[in-house]
């Protein structure tokens, strides 16, 4: 049966950002290593973008990121959509409208957003944050063949979306022919893929996290005044963001590659004892959650179970690698065993982290790793079994970056 998608119709309430907290300097992390400073404008100068700290001023090309870390997280409004975009961008707002191609989303940051579907992977209404993480975890990691609508009991019906909206989701599900579900009895939708996206990469790429979690990526356009202004890959509509709702600025086109925006030349994975397979995750532990270690949430990195091997050819274009590195946080949170992994770093066949790699537990804390790769042809991040085999072998290569 042809794909019908039609009739996007009003979502629910709003996202209300919480008062902005104080601004303070912000953390910029450069190839000098990190810095506290003040960030007063970013501008086009002689076709490049440099960021003004006042008493210097440095390519933006240079900057792996600018985090400002006294910007807590607003309370998420679990009455607000949330909607998941292909390239890993997240948009909680108000959907406001749409069409057999498109998706009308207000966000109270970046205003009215009209994304194509082909760029939507799914729309979640939760009603607290179990409901969300069982989401992110069950059903973002892999794309359906068909729609898929969830219900709040966790059965899921597929066939052809053809409307979503605050009075429910309809469409022509298996079983049921045509059926709508009510917000009170619909998680969401998981949307099938309409073909390739393709998601573009230069020196003008920012990837912003906002206050409450949203996170957009597009072209920098500058930021003075208070504001920055982001043209979106999802829509090519321009956003002006107020700088006191940005927790974080990424810059992927620099001379920065964090890994996980990075297709490893080769993959190898297998098991010792357990039949699950849990294939390497980007920017999320293997388990389908985010990268936790140590307490703290990371944003990029990889998630990497024993035995896990990832090769990504270098061309000697680059200096260091550096990773925060240990068991995720939901091993260590297990406790059921000790959970080991062996991490090694291999350069050319070269091992980096010692001949026989680095043996971490959950007992032991996360360690910081900075490794000279230059004219390295070829890199290799193996995440090997340790004395506990498959056992909450989850292994975080927390901020992994070149």
């Amino acid at each position: 049966m042809p794909k019908l998608r039609t009739g996007w119709a009003l979502g629910l309430v709003s996202v209300l950002f919480a008062p902005a907290a104080h601004a303070g300097p912000a953390t910029v992390q450069t190839v000098d290593g990190d810095s506290r400073a003040t960030i007063r404008r970013i501008v086009e100068r002689g076709g490049r973008l440099e960021i003004d700290l006042g008493d210097r001023q440095i390519p933006a090309s240079d900057v792996g990121s600018i985090r400002w870390p006294n910007r807590g997280r607003s309370a998420p409004d679990f009455g607000t959509p949330h909607l998941f975009l292909r390239n890993g961008d997240e948009i909680r707002g108000q959907i406001t409208g749409g069409d057999v191609d498109s998706i009308t989303v207000h966000h109270p940051a970046a205003g009215a957003l009209q994304l194509p579907l082909d760029r939507v992977a799914a729309v979640a209404y939760p009603h607290d944050a179990a409901e969300l993480r069982r989401f992110r975890e069950q059903l973002l990691p892999h794309d359906p063949e068909r729609d898929q609508v969830v219900l709040r009991t966790w059965v899921r019906r597929e066939g052809a979306l053809e409307s979503i909206g605050p009075d429910g989701v309809s469409g022509e599900w298996d079983g049921l022919g045509q059926a709508r579900f009510s917000p009170e009895t619909a998680l969401g939708v998981r949307l099938a893929p309409l073909g390739p996206v393709s998601n573009r990469t230069d020196a003008r790429t920012a990837r912003v996290e906002l206050v409450d979690g949203s996170i957009l990526t597009g072209r920098l356009l500058g930021l003075d005044n208070g504001q920055l202004r982001l043209q979106l890959w999802a829509t090519q509509q321009t956003a002006t963001l107020p700088l006191e709702t940005i927790s974080a600025v990424w810059f992927p086109g620099g001379r920065f590659r964090y890994l996980s925006d990075m297709e490893p030349a080769e993959v190898e994975q297998r098991s010792q004892v357990i039949s699950v397979s849990f294939p390497y995750r980007r920017d999320g532990c293997v388990t389908g959650g985010p990268l936790r270690l140590g307490g703290k949430r990371y944003r990029k990195g990889l998630g990497m179970h024993a035995y896990t091997r990832l090769r990504y050819p270098l061309a000697q274009r680059f200096e260091t690698l550096r990773a925060v590195i240990g068991l995720d946080d939901t091993a260590r949170q297990a406790r059921t065993v000790v959970g080991t992994v062996v991490f090694q770093v291999l350069a050319d066949g070269k091992p980096l982290l010692g001949e026989h790699g680095l043996l971490l537990s959950t007992e032991d804390p996360p360690r910081e790793i900075a490794l000279d790769v230059r004219g390295v042809r070829d890199l290799e991040l193996i995440a090997d079994f340790g004395p506990s085999g498959d056992s909450l072998a989850r292994a975080a290569w927390a901020d992994a970056l070149l």
